[in-house]
């Protein structure tokens, strides 16, 4: 080749390299740089018919960002993205053949309104922008880390009615894969969260009319079924969990309508999100608003539309600790948890749990005044409202306690109903003034001299209205009853039904010397337990009755003792 062709060509290669290196160097220039993305920036705004602004920048020309002041604002001119600083930093693209990777995005101050007052949101115009013309075309890329500090999402649906706020003092994520179809986090730590629901009245007038069915399978509130996400591990600490139903002053105890956990601390392992379910191995603990606190919370975790699952727990709680088992079953996790108490069916295997009635007290008030523990095992399905336990094992101080147990009518004890079948119990009149504490009103009864008592049958009714059909073994003799007990409220008791003793000593229950004890089979009915009140109706047969050292036997009565005295047939057979 000529010499002065190849001299030519070498020039010219220099001069183009050299034209590059000083583009490059003039691209360094934060004056242009800045002019650069200002020209870029007035395009996209004018593309979106809104205001678009970035205030600094700086940038090298292979994988490096840097940008401050980024400002988005939506067609009704509300700011719909804004953050302080934006640092991206990213694989060398134009010389790499691989799939291009971003190393690290930054954001800090960020704030994000999503809002809308119809069915359209007011970012749906920027999605419009970027599907314009547009193909789906396949952009794979990798993502390593995400670093947000202070930030604040809010999304606002005044046209359905619900808000949801989150704010983060700071989020980090480390990811080992990002992509469409997998998305696998090594770490993720949120500092202070605070994630807020806030339903309220929507503008919309009428709502869709939805069948209330169990969810789908493959349908979650937050759900994607293309998208796999793993986690190794995710940390929250000092998080808060507000879920609010209206804006009325919560109650003092539990409040479905306001549930607000504090002091939200908890860690991860082993999390998946698999196309409708959520699993996980969960430690956490928290402190809700009406009081309860869970001191220590773990277990294997199972989500799905229809249930959440604890699986292998243990939970400390005020004063209990319960486990191995307990799931939340429902149709629509959001409704049916602002009426958790009638809605939300539990279902439980504890196995030695310390179950503290000051703890069911944050759910059921009334309960405030017993301030007992038992110890006890058993399975249990339903509602706090309408619930039932099988193989109930229990034990109290110097009580125990087997059989089937169910409830129905929490919140309103007074008129809760009480199913307490196959009863098998131990008991005193200490350990039952704890739980009856109606008893108390029983005043010229010598309840307490009967001793330790064996129960063996069942208590059907509520605790001012029930049934006790059963055998009775005591310090004072036996006795087979199926006697009704109320206890009206500013009003003496009543009881009526039948009554069998076998050697009962009635001398000492009533605290009169000179009777002894009575073998009876009749019926009974009348009202007050104290002797300057009662009435009380007596049919029956007496077998043998010890009357000042003296038995007398075939004894038959029908009539009415009333103020210490009997007015009626009584009929003696003696020999």
């Amino acid at each position: 080749m000529h010499p002065n062709k190849l001299r030519f060509i070498r020039i010219f290669l220099a001069s183009i390299v050299g034209l590059i290196l000083l583009l490059y160097l003039f691209i360094q220039i934060p004056w242009v740089q800045n002019k650069l993305v200002q020209k870029a920036t007035q395009s996209l705004a004018s593309s979106l018919g809104t205001e678009v602004k970035v205030g600094k920048v700086g940038f090298t020309l292979f994988n490096s960002i840097d940008l401050q002041e980024i400002l988005i604002r939506d067609q009704q001119k509300d700011t719909l993205v804004y953050t302080h600083t934006l640092k991206l930093r990213i694989s060398d693209i134009f010389f790499s053949t691989s799939q291009p990777i971003i190393k690290y995005i930054g954001l800090e101050g960020t704030k994000v309104y999503l809002h809308r007052t119809s069915p359209q949101w007011n970012y749906q115009f920027l999605l419009d922008y970027l599907n314009k013309g547009s193909q789906k075309k396949n952009s794979s890329y990798d993502l390593k880390k995400i670093e947000i500090a202070q930030l604040d999402f809010m999304q606002d649906d005044e046209w359905v009615g619900q808000s949801m706020h989150l704010k983060s003092a700071n989020i980090i994520a480390n990811f080992n894969h990002f992509n469409d179809s997998l998305i696998q986090i090594d770490q993720l730590v949120a500092n202070k969260p605070f994630y807020t629901i806030q339903n309220k009245k929507g503008i919309r007038k009428t709502a869709p009319i939805i069948k209330k069915t169990i969810n789908p399978i493959g349908e979650l509130y937050f759900g994607n079924a293309n998208t796999t996400i793993l986690a190794n591990q995710i940390k929250i600490s000092q998080g808060k969990l507000w879920i609010e139903n209206d804006f009325a002053k919560p109650t003092k105890q539990f409040d479905g309508f306001h549930i607000r956990l504090n002091e939200l601390n908890a860690q991860i392992e082993n999390a998946s999100f698999i196309k409708d379910t959520i699993k996980a191995k969960v430690q956490l603990s928290t402190k809700e608003r009406s009081g309860l606190h869970i001191q220590q919370l773990k277990t294997q975790f199972r989500m799905t539309p229809q249930i959440m699952e604890l699986n292998k727990l243990y939970i400390k709680t005020n004063k209990s600790i319960l486990g191995p088992y307990y799931a939340m079953e429902y149709k629509d996790l959001v409704e049916d948890f602002n009426d958790y108490i009638h809605k939300v069916t539990m279902k439980a295997h504890l196995i030695n749990a310390q179950v503290a009635t000051d703890d069911i007290a944050f759910f059921a008030p009334e309960l405030n005044s017993i301030h007992q523990k038992v110890n006890a095992s058993f399975k249990f399905n339903g509602t706090v409202a309408d619930f039932k336990t099988e193989g109930l094992s229990a034990q109290y101080n110097n009580s125990f306690v087997k059989g089937n147990f169910s409830m129905k009518g929490i919140p309103e004890m007074r008129n809760t109903l009480i199913n307490f079948n196959e009863v098998f119990a131990k008991t005193n009149y200490q350990d039952l003034l704890q739980w009856l504490p109606s008893l108390s009103l029983i005043k010229d009864l010598q309840v307490n001299q009967l001793g330790n008592l064996l129960f063996q049958g069942k208590f059907n009714g509520t605790l001012y209205d029930f049934v006790a059909d059963a055998n009775i073994q005591s310090a004072l003799g036996k006795a087979n009853t199926a006697i009704r007990i109320q206890f009206p409220l500013n009003a003496e008791p009543i009881y009526e039904g039948k009554l069998t003793t076998s050697h009962f000593n009635i001398g000492k229950l009533l605290d009169i010397q000179e009777l002894g004890w009575i073998n009876f089979n009749g019926k009974i009915a009348g009202s007050s337990f104290a002797l300057e009140k009662v009435k009380t109706n007596i049919e029956g047969a007496i077998d043998s009755l010890e009357f000042k050292k003296y038995i007398y036997t075939h004894i038959n009565t029908n009539g009415v003792l009333q103020k210490k005295a009997f007015d009626g047939i009584f009929k003696i057979k003696d020999p």
